[in-house]
């Protein structure tokens, strides 16, 4: 359920493509990671803004690890095949 929200609230009007360029510009290292302290104040600040609950979902799943890094490219082909399932 989660996935299919995140889906629906990012995929609207972006791409895959535009999805991994944002996020890209916060991978300084090119790891397919980004900070997840810096994920929140982003999506708690920038454009349309999320709140708490939905920031803690998806930054405490699976798709974090234990060093405080999200795994951004595993999370835009998930949310690519939850969305090819749904239609």
């Amino acid at each position: 359920m989660f996935l299919t929200m995140m889906s629906e609230r990012l995929f609207e009007f972006d791409t895959e493509k535009e999805l991994l360029e944002a996020f890209e510009s916060f991978d300084e290292n090119d790891t397919g990671m980004v900070k997840v302290d810096e994920m929140r104040k982003w999506l708690r600040e920038v454009g349309e803004r999320m709140d708490e609950d939905e920031i803690g979902r998806l930054l405490e799943g699976s798709f974090s690890d234990r060093q405080g890094n999200f795994n951004y490219r595993e999370w835009v082909k998930v949310l690519r095949v939850e969305e090819s399932v749904e239609q």
